[in-house]
């Protein structure tokens, strides 16, 4: 699908009413509607606190050159997060503070890097969500081939990404989420999130999760039938996550 204009404000709408959305809450939601679960790898992690995003995907394949990000940013609507495929690299930096502050001037609200970014201190003075393997002084020595796709889409780690994804990133990761999907995965993870409050709340009243959940009674049929499983017993309960 072509990803349309109209749906980078239907995130905004979306998020409206599942205010910061977390990854946590994301993932178990992909997990509950069984869609394949799309990640960047753990080291991929935010380069200041607090940081958070949530956006269409603007993808592209680094090989030494910022051209692709011009390019890249030619294109880019607003709430755009750009998303650097430079193959895991931890030699040189691909991402800047000039490159950082010529997205913004895109509209593009921060970047998922698979690689590493320099000039820290000016870009944590940005409203400029970075999220990569870390920092490396040195810039790309070699400009290299590009890549055939280098506008069409970027690989972080096993994913693949297309400006057809929404990132959605925090401080417990980055996953990527088809945007056609995006709805029925908020509205999931709205519910979910609606049963771990009520729990935590009746948590700080005094009963136990073990309460919560029949425990003792989960643990009987398990003696009857090692194959029963804990997820088969909440769903029989009523208290599936």
């Amino acid at each position: 699908m072509t990803y349309q204009p109209t749906a980078v404000s239907e995130i905004e709408s979306r998020t409206d009413t599942l205010p910061n959305p977390s990854t946590a809450l994301i993932a178990d939601a992909c997990q509950r509607l069984n869609i394949g679960l799309r990640v960047a790898p753990p080291g991929v992690k935010s380069s200041g606190p607090g940081h958070r995003l949530i956006g269409r995907a603007l993808p592209l394949r680094f090989s030494g050159s910022i051209e692709i990000f011009l390019e890249a940013f030619d294109r880019a609507e607003h709430g755009d997060v750009l998303v650097v495929d430079n193959k895991g690299r931890l030699d040189e930096a691909c991402l800047s503070a000039l490159i950082a502050h010529e997205a913004m001037s895109a509209g593009v609200a921060g970047a998922v890097l698979w690689g590493a970014h320099r000039d820290s201190e000016p870009l944590n003075q940005l409203d400029f969500a970075v999220f990569s393997y870390g920092t490396f002084s040195r810039g790309p020595q070699q400009v290299r081939q590009p890549h055939p796709d280098s506008l069409v889409s970027a690989r972080v780690g096993t994913a693949v990404v297309t400006n057809d994804d929404v990132v959605i990133a925090d401080a417990d990761g980055v996953i990527f989420v088809a945007a056609s999907r995006l709805s029925q995965v908020l509205e999931t993870a709205r519910l979910i999130a609606a049963i771990e409050r009520d729990r935590t709340a009746r948590l700080r009243s005094g009963t136990s999760l073990r309460d919560q959940f029949d425990f003792s009674q989960f643990l009987a049929l398990r003696r009857e039938d090692p194959t029963y499983t804990l997820r088969r017993h909440l769903r029989g309960v009523g208290a599936e996550i």
